[in-house]
């Protein structure tokens, strides 16, 4: 019999969303900074949206899960409403369907000589976890499976339809026993990788808050959860509701404008915007806890640092190659054909040179595919242009000057027969080297202040982990993290 951690009964667990990532995120501490030591310090930036918060936009549904079993039409279905899950033949997997920790699947049995799968192998750990299960303890606080889940809408909307799907002995459309218990289990499977991916910085957040609370004092506490609240309503929920609304433009919908609006359109897709604020506010306050012990809030970084941190780095600053040209083409079938085209790339020539606009000729004169955008090509890398003669025009030729006319055939062998004259005038060229250090040195400070945060925050984690009584239940988890 697996083991199974012992539940804990409560009428609310606290919301908390665990993130896949190495590190924990800082963006918010400045705001907290002065609440924690003497002084006062500004906000330097804003978090990053694309860290901040582990749940998509709620109002924003995503793809239909694909579940390996049996293939339902959605002809199938007489209110023509589109499933919110797919059950796909088991020969028709794809990188959308569940799998183990591993990266088996439940439906491929290992042959005779095979090894059972890792994941199937760890009998001592529970490969199935409800929400009220633990899936590790921190220093003696459980960690619920729920808390880490409790966002999955579409996992929770799958199972519900699986059970809800009628029985194959009643309707040949439906699943039989050992289909819906396949199915069920691919639920689990996919529970559990989620955990297991999520754990590890759910246990460094735990971590963090057993930390503060030990530190901080009750109304150090109470200000940073106010303070918390107050950087949602400024920075997260103007967010949501853009892509709120960008989806109710999508489907033809009036706008929503409010947080009560909001509110009212998560609650119908099984959502709770009051959960999402309470799992954000807690990596927040941590991570403003971690910034002021640590001294990043009044980080500081010498201009020597970011030149010498410039000259280490060009290749990853430097963009890649690329060129916005304006281009006349005209064509010729054959040999014969060459002098009337000649002719006519001439007068073309003849009119630039006289100062005529480049677009003008172009639209008058050119029989190329951006004619009628005035010959114009926007960012083109190097290898798009299949003519060399082009593409040596397009990236030698001064900049802003017009060239001479090329001539590039179709072959060089003249089979087939036919090519085109063409003139080129490169407007704009990249890749060749980074930008100047003037226009990179912001950018450059604040990844060598992230970097020091980072290790920062590792340090400090590393710390706390080594003094810690930490167990893991969820079979695959990664811990100690390598990152």
């Amino acid at each position: 019999m697996p083991y199974r951690p012992p539940r804990r009964d409560r009428p609310a667990p606290p919301a908390c969303i665990a993130r896949r990532r190495s590190t924990l995120t800082l963006s918010a501490a400045a705001v907290f900074a002065s609440l924690l030591a003497p002084g006062c310090t500004t906000l330097r930036q804003k978090w990053d949206a694309a860290v901040a918060t582990d749940v998509d936009n709620p109002a924003v549904p995503q793809k239909p899960i694909r579940i390996p079993g049996v293939t339902v039409s959605e002809d199938d279905d007489p209110t023509g409403r589109q499933p919110d899950y797919e059950l796909v033949d088991a020969d028709d997997r794809d990188a959308g369907t569940f799998q183990t920790a591993d990266n088996t699947d439940p439906f491929d049995q290992p042959g005779p000589d095979q090894p059972a799968p890792d994941f199937a192998a760890k009998s001592a750990l529970p490969t199935k976890f409800d929400d009220a299960d633990v899936v590790a303890s921190v220093n003696g606080e459980n960690l619920l499976a729920g808390d880490l889940l409790q966002f999955e809408v579409q996992l929770q909307a799958a199972t519900a339809q699986i059970q809800a799907a009628p029985d194959a002995s009643e309707d040949p459309r439906g699943l039989t026993s050992t289909q819906r218990a396949m199915l069920l289990a691919q639920v689990d499977q996919e529970r559990v990788r989620m955990l297991a991916e999520r754990l590890p910085a759910k246990i460094e957040e735990a971590l963090l808050a057993q930390r503060m609370r030990r530190t901080l004092k009750a109304e150090q506490l109470e200000k940073l959860n106010a303070a918390a609240a107050t950087l949602f309503d400024q920075t997260e929920l103007p967010k949501m509701l853009q892509k709120a609304n960008a989806q109710a433009a999508a489907a033809g919908k009036p706008p929503i404008g409010s947080k009560a609006e909001l509110r009212r359109l998560m609650a119908e897709q099984g959502l709770n915007l009051d959960a999402v604020v309470t799992a954000w506010k807690p990596q927040q306050m941590a991570m403003a806890y971690v910034e002021s012990k640590t001294g990043m809030a009044s980080i500081r970084i010498s201009r020597q640092e970011i030149m010498d941190y410039y000259d280490a780095h060009q290749a990853d600053f430097t963009p890649p190659k690329a060129a916005r040209w304006e281009q006349i083409e005209i064509p010729y079938e054959n040999e014969a054909g060459k002098p009337a085209a000649l002719d006519q790339v001439e007068v073309a020539a003849a009119e630039l040179r006289k100062g005529r606009g480049f677009a003008d000729v172009a639209k008058e004169h050119s029989r190329g595919p951006r004619a009628d955008d005035g010959g114009r090509w926007d960012w083109t890398a190097p290898q798009a242009i299949p003519k060399e003669r082009v593409a040596e025009a397009v990236w030698k030729q001064p900049l802003g000057q017009v060239g001479a006319v090329i001539d590039c055939p179709l072959s060089p062998n003249g089979f087939p027969p036919g090519g085109a004259y063409h003139i080129i005038r490169a407007i704009e060229r990249r890749g060749d080297a980074p930008p100047p250090l003037e226009e990179l040195s912001g950018r450059i400070e604040e990844i060598i202040k992230g970097e020091r945060r980072k290790q920062a925050v590792a340090d400090l984690l590393a710390q706390e982990r080594a003094a810690a009584q930490i167990e893991v239940y969820v079979p695959g988890t990664e811990w100690p993290p390598e990152n």
